[in-house]
C-alpha cells in the first residue's frame, strides 16, 4: 500500500470517528446491506422520484388555470420566485438537519410537509391559502432532494456517484409526456384532484424506502451494533442542540438574508398592485431590503467567522478564477431561464390555443432534454477526464436555443419550431450545468466541497429569483400598457379580467382574441430578448473557469490546459 493511500485511508478513518452519531448510524445500516437491499434501495429512490416528477408534471400544467380561477393569473411568477428564495436557505437547513437527526427522521418529516402542501392547495378557498403551501411545499422538495443524494452517496461508489445521482432525473422520460395529460384529465372535473391525487400517491411510493431505512435500524440495534451514542439525544441535550444549531446554520445569517431577498423581491412581484413605483411604501421596501442584503454581507465577512458561526457565504474558496466563474455562470443561466420561461406555459395556451396536455409536455421538454443532456456529460466526462470543452458546447448550444425562441415566439410559428427552440435550449443547458459543477469541484480542496455545493445552489436559487421578479415586473408593467394600446375602447373591468383569468381570453371575440394574442407576442419577446441579455455575462464567467485535470485529488488540485 503506497503512503497516499494509507494517509487517504486514515484521514478518511478519523473522520469516520468524528462523525455525527446519525452518519455513523447510516454507515453501519449501508455496510449491513446486501446487494439486494442496495436494489430496494435504489428502487425506493426511483420510485419517490418517479411519483414526486409525475405529481410535479401536472401541477405544473394546471397552475395557470388554477391561479386564473382565483383571478389571479398575473401572480404566475410569485409562487416559483418565493419557492426559489426559500431554496435557498433551506438546502443548508436541511443539509444540517440530516446530519443531527438522521436520514430515516428528516425522510418522514420531508413526507409530511409534501402531504401538508398539497392539502392546503386542495382545499384552498383563496390564492393567499394557496400560496401559503410554498413553506411546506419548499421545506418538503429541498429536503427529499438532499435525503435521495445523500442516500445515493451513502450507498454508491465514488466512480459510479455521477451517474448515479441522476437516477432522479430519469423519471423526466415518462412525466414530461404522460403528466399534462393526466392532469388535463383532472382538470375536466376539478383541478382539486391533481393536489389530493399528489398528497396519496408520493407518500404511497416513499412507503419501500422508509420501511427499509427504519427496518434495517430495528434490526440493528436489537444486535446491539447501533447503540444510543449514534443518537442526537446522546450528543445533545435541548439547550446545546439549540445553541449547536443556530451557530451550524448561522440562523442570523439566514435571518437578514431572507428579509433582505423577500423586501427587495416584493416591489418587482406585486408592486403593480399597490401602485408601482410611484407608491413611496414600495421604494421603501427596495430601499430596506438592500439595507438588509448590506447587513448580511457584513455578518457574513466580518462577524460570523470571529462568533462561531458556520457562515452561509463562505468566502475563503471564492478565491480561483473557476469558483468565481462558475457562480457567475450559474447566477446569470438562472436568470435568463427564469425570465422566458415563467409565462411559457400560459403564452402557448393563449396564442397558440394549446389544449393543457400539449402546452404542459413543450413547457416541460427544457427539463426532460437537460436531464438527458446532463447524464450524457457526465458519461463523457467519466471516459475523457475533460470538462472545460462541455462548458463550451454548453454555453453555446444554449444561447443557440435561447437566441431562436426570439424568432419563433410569434402566433404563426409552427409547433417544432417550438419544441426545437426548447430542446436545443435544454440540450445546451444540461451540458453546462454538469460540466460546471464537475470544474467547480475540481477546482477546490475536498473539505470546501460542501461549502461550495451549498454555494452552489444558493446561487442558483437567488439567480432563479432574480429572473421569476424581473419577468413578472415585465410582464405586469408591459402587458397592461400593450392591451390598452392594441384593444379597442377596452375598460378597466375588461382589463382586469384579461390580465386574471387566460381561460377569459379564450372565450374573447375573434378581433378582441387576435389583439390580445398580439399584446403576449410582445411582451413574451421582451422576455426573450432579456433572457439573451443575461446570457452575456454568463459568457464572461464561462470563460473564467480554468481546465482542471480530473486525476488529481481534490486535495491538491492543479490546473492544465485542455
Amino acid at each position: 500500500m503506497s503512503h497516499e493511500k494509507h494517509a487517504s485511508d486514515t484521514r478518511t478513518a478519523a473522520a469516520t470517528v468524528d462523525a455525527p452519531g446519525s452518519v455513523r448510524r447510516m454507515a453501519v445500516m449501508v455496510k449491513s446491506w446486501s446487494k439486494r437491499d442496495l436494489y430496494v434501495v435504489f428502487a425506493g429512490i426511483f420510485a419517490v422520484a418517479l411519483f414526486r416528477t409525475l405529481a410535479g408534471s401536472m401541477e405544473v400544467t394546471a397552475e395557470p388555470f388554477v391561479l386564473s380561477s382565483f383571478g389571479q393569473h398575473d401572480m404566475t411568477a410569485v409562487l416559483p420566485v418565493f419557492s426559489s428564495i426559500l431554496g435557498t436557505l433551506t438546502y443548508p437547513i436541511v443539509s444540517k438537519l440530516l446530519d443531527v437527526f438522521g436520514r430515516p427522521e428528516v425522510t418522514v418529516v420531508c413526507i409530511l410537509s409534501y402531504v401538508a402542501a398539497r392539502l392546503l392547495r386542495g382545499i384552498a378557498g383563496s390564492v393567499w391559502v394557496f400560496a401559503s403551501s410554498v413553506f411546506f411545499d419548499t421545506f418538503a422538495g429541498s429536503g427529499m432532494y438532499l435525503v435521495t443524494q445523500i442516500l445515493i452517496a451513502d450507498s454508491s461508489s465514488l466512480v459510479n456517484r455521477g451517474l448515479l445521482s441522476n437516477i432522479v432525473n430519469l423519471p423526466f422520460l415518462f412525466t414530461v409526456f404522460i403528466g399534462p395529460p393526466i392532469a388535463s384529465a383532472f382538470l375536466t372535473l376539478s383541478w382539486r384532484y391533481i393536489y389530493i391525487f399528489s398528497a396519496i400517491i408520493v407518500p404511497i411510493s416513499a412507503a419501500p424506502l422508509l420501511w427499509k431505512m427504519f427496518a434495517t435500524d430495528a434490526r440493528l440495534r436489537k444486535s446491539g451494533e447501533i447503540d444510543e451514542t449514534m443518537t442526537w439525544r446522546h450528543a445533545y441535550d435541548g439547550l446545546t442542540l439549540a445553541k449547536t444549531l443556530v451557530r451550524q446554520l448561522d440562523l442570523p445569517g439566514v435571518v437578514l438574508l431572507a428579509i433582505g431577498l423577500i423586501l427587495f423581491f416584493l416591489p418587482f412581484l406585486i408592486g403593480n398592485k399597490i401602485g408601482g413605483f410611484s407608491n413611496g411604501g414600495v421604494i421603501a421596501m427596495l430601499v430596506i431590503g438592500l439595507a438588509f442584503l448590506a447587513c448580511f454581507m457584513i455578518w457574513e465577512i466580518r462577524h460570523a467567522p470571529t462568533r462561531g458561526y458556520t457562515p452561509i457565504m463562505p468566502i475563503e474558496f471564492l478565491t480561483t478564477r473557476t469558483a468565481i466563474g462558475s457562480m457567475i455562470t450559474i447566477f446569470f443561466v438562472f436568470i435568463d431561464y427564469y425570465l422566458y420561461h415563467t409565462f411559457l406555459l400560459s403564452y402557448l395556451r393563449v396564442t397558440r390555443q394549446m389544449p393543457y396536455a400539449t402546452a404542459g409536455i413543450i413547457d416541460q421538454l427544457y427539463s426532460l432534454c437537460s436531464s438527458l443532456a446532463a447524464v450524457f456529460t457526465g458519461v463523457l466526462i467519466k471516459y475523457t477526464r475533460r470538462h472545460r470543452i462541455f462548458t463550451y458546447i454548453g454555453i453555446a448550444l444554449h444561447i443557440t436555443g435561447v437566441g431562436m425562441m426570439i424568432a419563433y415566439r410569434g402566433p404563426d410559428s409552427t409547433d417544432f419550431q417550438y419544441v426545437l427552440s426548447q430542446s436545443i435550449a435544454g440540450v445546451g443547458g444540461g451540458f453546462l450545468v454538469c460540466s460546471v459543477m464537475v470544474g467547480l469541484h475540481a477546482s477546490v480542496p475536498r473539505e470546501y466541497i460542501a461549502s461550495t455545493t451549498t454555494f452552489w445552489l444558493l446561487m442558483s436559487g437567488i439567480g432563479g429569483s432574480v429572473g421569476g421578479a424581473i419577468a413578472s415586473g415585465i410582464w405586469n408593467n408591459m402587458l397592461p400598457g400593450q392591451l390598452r394600446a392594441l384593444v379597442p375602447n377596452i375598460t378597466e373591468d375588461e382589463l382586469a379580467l384579461i390580465l386574471g383569468s387566460i381561460e377569459h381570453i379564450l372565450e374573447l371575440p375573434v378581433p378582441v382574441k387576435a389583439s390580445v394574442i398580439e399584446a403576449y407576442v410582445q411582451v413574451q419577446r421582451y422576455l426573450s430578448i432579456g433572457a439573451i441579455v443575461a446570457l452575456v455575462p454568463a459568457v464572461l464567467g464561462v470563460f473564467a473557469i480554468s481546465s482542471h485535470s480530473l486525476e488529481e485529488t481534490n486535495s491538491e488540485v492543479t490546473e492544465s490546459k485542455e
